[in-house]
């Protein structure tokens, strides 16, 4: 018995379709350039909204002068791009064709209750503006949909069910965390671990802890930019979600970042895996954890090596004016002589420990390699293995018209090369046989 009533509702239900599939099909197809207005709104004077999703959500959302904020459910900011989409997408609406002028049961669209419901308000009217969204037809060339004062179902375009079938957490604004990077001048990385932290100085960034050197400036602007634009992708903000945070692995977080503007903070925690994409994250100021991407935890991961700078040479071949290399007793030195002349190239002479003119292209060449150098290791108490104290090769550059000194010292035994300077801690492994190489082609220079 129960196997013959799921029969008959399924035969009811193909019948069902093959008659809108009869009714879609025999409609003329209508002119691309026929299409139907069924609003004369202006996007941008849309000033109100109310979305009823699919799954039955409703969010209220108002403009103002600074943008759209969501008003119902909750209360706050909202994607300034998601919801100006939902305006323009309802503001410039167009029926494609009506396939039923006196519809007997709206159900058999979608629209009874409708599945999507939009409303919206431009700025002076005094009653909103309704869109009543149903199924796709069967023949999947668009959406049901109707307007509360009209009988008539039409389709409008399959492309609305992106635009506005949204949630509240589509609509609201997902930045994980509020902050103006420009005004950023400290980040700590705090794990189980260690803590690092870097502190900026004019332009520049410095790490302090857990030693002090030069940053790289390109991995801490990395960071800092990762954290600023850092989504949500999900979002649990409801008491009993938040009840017992080691479910989320945020009651000993893995890594805890804080960001530092003058006197003010902003914290970012890092929990555990929220799937096999994103990680369970949160701002302790706020009653919410969030995840986010894959991306973002790497750059929360980062130790003290990572943010250290790795050009070994700060020096660049356009503002170099004085080259002294020294390996053993021999010292070579080049200086650059300015051209003159209107539009006159410089020229490099070596200037000991005989005095001629080299040529200038293939030397500012071998300048370029050795200031592209760049450190692949650390080691923070270099033995005598790294030549710390036997150095094969010494090298002092002077640039920014000789305003700027820096002296490098290398060393090593076997394959592995190292560089040692006053201003910063340990040795720098470079990468294998690149110093080598960098030697050669300056010996080459005729």
């Amino acid at each position: 018995m129960r196997g013959r009533s799921t029969i008959i509702l399924l035969v009811l239900a193909a019948a069902l379709g093959a008659y809108l599939y009869f009714i879609d099909a025999k409609k003329p197809v209508t002119d691309e350039k026929a299409k139907e207005k069924i609003f004369t709104a202006d996007a941008t004077a849309v000033d109100q909204l109310e979305v009823k999703s699919a799954t039955g959500e409703v969010t209220s959302l108002k403009k103002d002068s600074t943008g759209w904020t969501i008003v119902k459910p909750i209360q706050g900011p909202a994607d300034q791009n998601n919801a100006s989409d939902v305006a323009a997408s309802v503001a410039s609406l167009e029926r494609d064709r009506v396939v039923d002028e006196n519809p007997t049961d709206l159900k058999a669209y979608g629209l009874a209750p409708p599945r999507i419901e939009v409303a919206f308000n431009v700025a002076g009217d005094k009653e909103p503006k309704r869109i009543l969204i149903g199924d796709k037809n069967p023949t999947s060339m668009g959406l049901y949909a109707k307007v509360p004062n009209d009988k008539r179902v039409f389709l409008v375009s399959n492309g609305l069910e992106t635009s506005l079938n949204r949630s509240t957490f589509d609509l609201r604004d997902k930045t994980a965390l509020k902050f103006d990077a420009t005004k950023v001048d400290a980040v700590e990385l705090t794990s189980k671990n260690q803590t690092v932290r870097v502190v900026k100085t004019g332009d520049e960034w410095k790490l302090v802890k857990p030693l002090e050197t030069p940053a790289d400036y390109t991995s801490v602007e990395g960071l800092i930019g990762q954290l600023q634009s850092a989504q949500m992708m999900a979002l649990k903000d409801k008491p009993e979600d938040l009840k017992d945070l080691k479910v989320y692995g945020l009651d000993k977080p893995e890594v805890t970042a804080t960001l530092t503007s003058g006197t003010s903070n902003v914290v970012l925690q890092l929990g555990s895996a929220a799937d096999t994409v994103t990680l369970w994250a949160r701002d302790p100021s706020k009653p919410a954890v969030f995840s986010i991407g894959n991306g973002l935890a790497e750059e929360l991961r980062k130790t003290v090596n990572d943010l250290r700078r790795k050009e070994i040479f700060d020096f660049r071949p356009f503002n170099a004016t004085r080259f002294e290399i020294t390996r053993g007793k021999d010292t070579k030195v080049f200086e650059r002589v300015k051209g003159t002349g209107p539009n006159a190239p410089d020229t490099w002479k070596q200037t000991a420990p005989v005095i001629k003119t080299v040529d200038a292209s293939n030397f500012e060449g071998a300048l370029l390699e050795f200031s592209n150098l760049r450190a692949d290791g650390f080691i923070d108490k270099p033995d005598a293995a790294t030549g710390v104290n036997s150095p094969i090769a010494i090298i002092t550059v002077k640039f920014d018209e000789g305003k700027k000194e820096e002296q490098v010292k290398f060393g090593g035994t076997g394959v592995d090369t190292f560089a040692f300077r006053a201003d910063r801690p340990g040795a720098m492994k470079l990468e294998m046989g690149k110093f080598d190489a960098d030697l050669k082609k300056l010996d080459e220079i005729k």
